[in-house]
């Protein structure tokens, strides 16, 4: 069974902020789960235009990539 990948911080700010995740320039079928985390809450999984709401967020990827790669584009909202 796969695992999920190394977090890494893909927000920063100095206040609390609502932002978005979109997964860019990857084959849409491909089967990518992400999870995020924030300075506000533990690791839960994420659904494509939900909000995240912190100062710092992390996520992670799980899904079979093969030669593909996966660009994240986060958003302020």
């Amino acid at each position: 069974m796969p695992a999920f990948g190394p977090e890494t911080e893909v927000f920063s700010a100095e206040d609390i902020n609502p932002c978005s995740i979109k997964l860019k320039d990857f084959n849409d079928a491909l089967d990518i789960r992400i999870q995020v985390k924030t300075d506000l809450a533990d690791w839960k999984d994420y659904e494509p235009g939900e909000l995240i709401i912190g100062r710092r967020v992390k996520c992670r990827l799980i899904g079979f990539l093969g030669d593909s790669s996966v660009k994240i584009e986060v958003f302020r909202a």
